[in-house]
């Protein structure tokens, strides 16, 4: 496991978007009828992002689909069509993971539920994420405390 600890600043929209150009992620914009946002890796190990534009989304919302696929892309947590539902949820945890790590820090977290800002819908704008993605953060992250029996970080790593 990850020592939560060691990512400290959470990372904002224009910081995802260097953050693919740095590793060479192309991103394109087009309609996606049956999803939000997709990404892929070619057989060179080059991936892709897409992102639907045929719908508007809230600067929250595109940094929350950018991040978890991004996740997908830095982890290499790929699945087909094909693959069984124990290796896609597996692929989607490790996006996850990725994500709330990067944008959701633990860190930052306790500190900005210790200043005040407590209601999902705070600290979804506190880290300019949507609010599903902060209860993801947020359930994660009990997990883990549950899991390593300290306070939330994993210090095996």
């Amino acid at each position: 496991m990850r020592d939560l600890s060691k990512i400290e600043n959470s990372t904002g929209l224009d910081e995802l978007y260097e953050l693919a150009s740095g590793l060479g992620v192309e991103i394109y914009g087009f309609s996606l009828p049956q999803c939000r946002a997709v990404s892929c890796m070619d057989t060179n190990g080059r991936c892709c992002i897409g992102l639907d534009n045929s719908r508007s989304y809230s600067e929250s919302e595109e940094k929350t689909m950018l991040a978890h696929e991004l996740g997908h892309c830095s982890t290499g947590s790929f699945y087909n069509e094909y693959s069984p539902l124990s290796l896609r949820s597996k692929c989607e945890q490790k996006a996850d993971e990725w994500a709330i790590l990067k944008c959701v820090p633990y860190e930052q977290l306790i500190n900005a539920c210790r200043s005040g800002i407590n209601s999902g819908y705070e600290l979804a704008e506190h880290f300019g994420v949507s609010e599903s993605f902060i209860h993801k953060a947020i359930k994660y992250y009990i997990q883990r405390r549950n899991q390593d029996g300290s306070d939330g970080k994993d210090n095996n790593a």
